[in-house]
């Protein structure tokens, strides 16, 4: 669990890093381009909806580290064309769409990493996933400052890239064909129904799209200077890292409805700051639950399961980039109880459905063999207790014949 830990805050790090950059990228960005309204649409479709295809690519090619890294360098690469030609609208065209694969990548092949070491806990989700609101808070700040930066952090990015690469070479994953029984249900093993995966699945990503559509609209009265702000950023930020903690210590379904349930309530008062921060808090602890959820259903296919939910992220994002942005303390409330609703019934559903670790997965082979040696000694067994009366009534016909 130590390990799993150390892992995911270097990767946290990291997601911190490439948030913060392209937050930046995107922001010295918009003053610079025409029809920014949809590059910031193109960027977010890059960045969030193609990571179901790579995902689903890097669970074949097992190269994660690898994969990070490569992300880690497109984004290098946006950040040095924006170093480099900050007047010219057609490269800086060309910086975006790095920029967005780079987040793709690094988010797929990161979370890819992390999931591995977690295993069965769901903390070390929350401490990778979380450094990512900060980083984007302070890169649309910072953004404001100029490109001059960029070298700094494109020097950062090296750091990094060189990092995952070296884990890449001493961490090889290497590629194995998926294996999926009669019974498995959208492509996992399913010892229970098909369609209670699928069905989990679904209310996964629909407390994803809610949780994305929430952050895109809330709106609050009282947030009004850059202090409150930073206090809204902490409370988002300490959801999303103590939901993983309070999962592993009392359990999923526990921490979902007391978190969900409670976040309702307090969203119905969230024109006043004290009432709205904890529901924020609370609100975002759903996140590593669903992710953790995911994969755990998604077990051999943790790049596709990530996807799905980063998928249901720009799901989200959609209603409010159209301009449905309508927010009041009841629909906040609203969304928090729909989103406890999804949950708590893909945690129902996903308690019908068996998986199996990596440990076990790995040891069938000689399970399926030692279940064969004794189907086959049980076999002869009873071929020879069968055998033993025939045997009797041959001898007696002989004896009589003799006579």
């Amino acid at each position: 669990m130590y390990q799993a830990k150390s892992v995911a805050m270097i990767y946290g790090m990291i997601h911190f890093l490439v948030d913060f950059c392209c937050a930046f990228f995107m922001f010295s960005l918009s003053s610079k381009v025409e029809d920014f309204y949809i590059g910031f649409l193109i960027y977010n479709f890059l960045a969030f909806a193609m990571q179901m295809p790579v995902g689903l690519l890097a669970d074949r090619v097992k190269r994660n580290a690898f994969t990070a890294a490569l992300g880690c360098l497109l984004i290098s690469g946006a950040l040095s064309l924006l170093w480099t030609c900050p007047e010219r609208e057609g490269i800086l065209w060309i910086g975006l769409g790095l920029a967005g694969m780079g987040n793709c990548l690094f988010h797929v092949g990161g979370g890819i990493e992390v999931m591995k070491e977690s295993r069965d806990k769901a903390a070390p989700l929350g401490i990778f996933v979380s450094p990512g609101a900060i980083g984007i808070f302070l890169g649309t700040i910072v953004g404001r400052s100029g490109v001059a930066l960029t070298g700094v952090f494109t020097c950062l990015l090296a750091g990094m890239i060189a990092w995952l690469m070296r884990r890449g070479r001493r961490q090889y994953y290497p590629s194995e064909q998926l294996m999926v029984t009669e019974s498995a249900g959208v492509g996992v093993e399913a010892y229970g129904l098909p369609a209670a995966a699928a069905g989990a699945m679904i209310c996964f990503f629909l407390v994803v799209v809610l949780r994305s559509y929430l952050g895109m609209i809330a709106a609050f009265p009282w947030k009004d200077s850059v202090w409150d702000g930073i206090l809204t950023l902490l409370a988002v930020f300490g959801g999303k890292l103590a939901g993983g903690f309070a999962a592993d210590k009392l359990g999923i379904r526990p921490a979902a409805i007391g978190t969900l349930l409670t976040a309702s309530i307090l969203f119905l008062l969230s024109d006043y700051m004290v009432a709205a921060l904890p529901a924020l808090f609370l609100f975002n602890m759903s996140m590593p639950l669903t992710l953790f959820l995911a994969a755990k259903v998604l077990h051999r296919q943790n790049g596709f399961a990530f996807g799905i939910l980063t998928f249901a992220i720009f799901i989200g994002f959609l209603p409010a980039y159209a301009g449905a942005s309508l927010c009041n303390s009841r629909i906040l409330s609203g969304l928090s109880v729909l989103s406890l609703l999804f949950l708590g019934v893909g945690a129902t559903l996903y308690q019908r459905v068996g998986y199996e670790t990596e440990e076990e997965a790995a040891d069938m082979p000689e399970k399926d063999a030692a279940g064969m040696l004794e189907r086959e000694s049980a076999d002869m067994l009873e071929e020879e207790k069968a055998g033993i009366p025939e045997k009797a009534d041959v001898g007696n016909k002989e004896a009589v014949k003799d006579e």
